[in-house]
């Protein structure tokens, strides 16, 4: 996906980062900001500046934040273990627009493919905040990201086998993002399914 880069000025080395077992979601508690609007905060907390990863505009826009393999400073007590992003608004009161929930479920997905042992969480599932707001939508992100295929609605009863095959790479859907619910598979397709299968297990 893309992501648009910026020059920060930072006030000191930024640490790296040798585990990621969180995807964290905050907002920006501002109804109008920018990544160097947060990055100039930031600096005014006495830290290295901007403390997300990523920064998700209203428009959908997505901007990074500090290096992807740095210590972040945005949920206490998991900032060495992380990845955080940032959606700009105020959703404590503000709607969430379209186009900036779906490059959020775009850019967990992107992640999640990296940092395959990651989770995505909210801030306030991890720290007594109530960061990223009632109207975040955070659920509704997370059955999206986790939601591989269209036609695989996420309350049926196969949706989190059929989810999980995929993240491991055992199973594909068509080029319009189908799984293919209902439909019979060919002795060569399963043929390929297994043989995968049997890999993950010998590289266990």
């Amino acid at each position: 996906m893309d992501i648009i880069e910026e020059t920060y000025n930072w006030a000191y080395d930024l640490e790296i980062r040798y585990i990621t077992g969180y995807i964290i979601l905050h907002h920006a508690a501002a109804s109008s900001c920018t990544a160097q609007d947060i990055h100039r905060w930031h600096l005014n907390n006495g830290w290295a500046g901007i403390g997300y990863h990523f920064f998700v505009a209203k428009d959908g826009k997505v901007y990074r934040g500090r290096p992807a393999d740095t210590v972040g400073a945005h949920t206490y007590g998991y900032n060495n273990r992380s990845i955080g992003i940032c959606a700009e608004g105020d959703y404590v009161y503000d709607i969430m627009p379209a186009q900036q929930k779906a490059s959020i479920v775009a850019l967990c997905k992107v992640l999640l493919a990296t940092y395959k042992s990651a989770a995505v969480y909210g801030h306030r599932e991890l720290n007594a905040t109530e960061c990223p707001g009632a109207n975040f939508p955070l659920e509704a992100i997370k059955e999206e990201v986790l939601n591989v295929f269209k036609d695989v609605p996420a309350n049926h009863w196969a949706a989190d086998y059929i989810n999980y095959l995929a993240q491991k790479g055992v199973i594909v859907g068509d080029e319009q993002g189908n799984f293919g619910l209902g439909k019979p598979m060919l002795r060569e397709e399963m043929a390929v399914v297994l043989a995968k299968t049997i890999k993950l297990l010998e590289n266990k």
